[in-house]
């Protein structure tokens, strides 16, 4: 993996031993020869992600003990119906195979053995072919685009949704429709990890609110994004709190909903780790008031606030952060004063990262203040090319590994990195950068 390779042999020894093949990342290997697999009779378990590839050879059937395969963020325009042929497959993964479009009828439904189905992000998304799954239950990701299909999804008992991306809904008929559709389906309500919310319209509201026969939250949740929600001004709670619905919320992120106002109500969030909002035009203030109810003591330990041209203020009353260890402030040139002073040096901070002119502008209530915290401050340009960079949000009996800032997952102190290879938990080997849901993968495989 990520050693360049650009092609493959035509011809190969036979390999009668070889049980794992990892060639994920080599970005210029777009051809997979059609007698490739036939050398390869005892592998288990194949990660072609992050390849170039857009198609299969027909010889995949001479897989036969394959369990795992994955093909995320590939090219892929089709899957070959030989692949139906592999009987001990377990886990497929095609996360964002964005080109996906030909699946001969059955060549999914007919892996009897299969456990989880990523289809996350893909241009794929058959559920009659998922409605025929036989079996024991199975977990999958999907994207839908009508509500149509999310209320179709909550009648087929044997999918477990854990990772769910709902694109371009026009057929919202009320505010509080989307969240009472997934509410109302029992597998999704009790295993939902990731929920993506894209390119929706709505009539300036989102209404969370339980269906009415469920009263239970989504407890599984741990990842939220909003993008792109248009007209969207306001997220409101219909006989709900915020904490009895995402009890259990670590990131939310918020994009291009140019209408929204403010989000006060993540104070409500017991577990939330990272708050990540971007290019909302209208938001003038993040928390617009404090309830006296409410804990003023955040557990966030990443802020990350861009592109908000008419922001003027994160809190107008104090707020405190006790497990911040960075924030971001970057093309928020109106704020003048940060919710925090000194004080905060003495908990968790290590970073502020920002655009210069905006630090020489904030308005400090005491010099002590900016001195203080002066030396935690980073120009957003050297940080971001720095070669030794190394994420400081690390949780506690988490590894540190370099990513991308955009690859931030609290989840990882949850995935147990001791676990020995066992061709039931095959995603242990599937550790990269590009796929920050492999942990939640297995997760779901477990529940099983």
């Amino acid at each position: 993996m990520h050693n360049l390779l650009d092609y493959l042999p035509e011809q190969t020894a036979t390999f009668p031993e070889l049980s794992v093949l990892m060639l994920q990342q080599n970005k210029l290997l777009n051809l997979i020869p059609k007698s490739f697999f036939s050398s390869l009779p005892a592998l288990t378990f194949l990660d072609l992600s992050g390849t170039n590839i857009r198609k299969l050879p027909s010889d995949i059937n001479m897989l036969s003990e394959l369990q795992y395969l994955n093909l995320s963020f590939t090219r892929v325009e089709a899957l070959p119906v030989e692949l139906s042929g592999l009987v001990k497959l377990k886990y497929l993964l095609l996360e964002k195979t964005k080109s996906l479009v030909q699946v001969p009828k059955g060549t999914i439904s007919n892996l009897r053995l299969l456990k989880l189905l990523n289809l996350y992000q893909s241009k794929y998304a058959d559920l009659d072919e998922l409605k025929g799954f036989p079996g024991c239950r199975k977990n999958i990701g999907i994207t839908l685009h009508s509500m149509t299909n999310l209320e179709r999804l909550g009648f087929l008992s044997q999918l477990s949704t854990w990772k769910l991306q709902l694109q371009n809904l026009r057929d919202l008929a009320y505010p509080s429709q989307l969240f009472e559709n997934i509410m109302s389906s029992h597998n999704t309500r009790r295993d939902l990890e990731r929920l993506e919310i894209v390119n929706v319209r709505t009539g300036g509201e989102l209404t969370v609110a339980r269906s009415k026969d469920h009263k239970e939250g989504l407890k599984c949740l741990r990842y939220m994004t909003l993008k792109n929600v248009h007209y969207l001004r306001e997220i409101t709670w219909k006989a709900v709190e915020p904490q009895t619905i995402f009890p259990n919320l670590h990131e939310l992120t918020i994009d291009k909903c140019n209408k929204l106002i403010n989000i006060t109500w993540v104070l409500h969030l017991p577990n939330l780790s990272v708050l990540k909002v971007s290019n909302c035009d209208e938001m003038k203030e993040l928390i617009s008031c404090v309830e006296s109810s409410v804990n003023s003591s955040i557990g966030l330990r990443l802020l990350s606030l861009d592109g908000l041209p008419k922001l003027n203020c994160i809190s107008r009353q104090p707020l405190t952060f006790p497990y911040l260890v960075r924030i971001d402030v970057i093309s928020c040139y109106k704020i003048r004063k940060l919710p925090f002073g000194a004080e905060i040096c003495q908990h968790k901070l290590k970073r502020i990262i920002c655009d210069e002119d905006w630090w020489e502008m904030i308005q400090w209530e005491n010099v002590n203040d900016k001195n203080s915290l002066t030396p935690y401050f980073k120009l957003i340009n050297s940080f971001y090319s720095r070669s030794d960079y190394e994420y400081d949000c690390v949780e506690p009996g988490r590894k540190k590994r370099r990513y991308d800032l955009d690859s931030f997952d609290p989840a990882w102190d949850s995935f147990d990195r001791e676990d020995s290879f066992d061709p039931e938990d095959l995603l242990d080997l599937a550790w990269d950068p590009q796929q920050q849901g492999a942990e939640a993968d297995l997760r779901a495989t477990r529940r099983s």
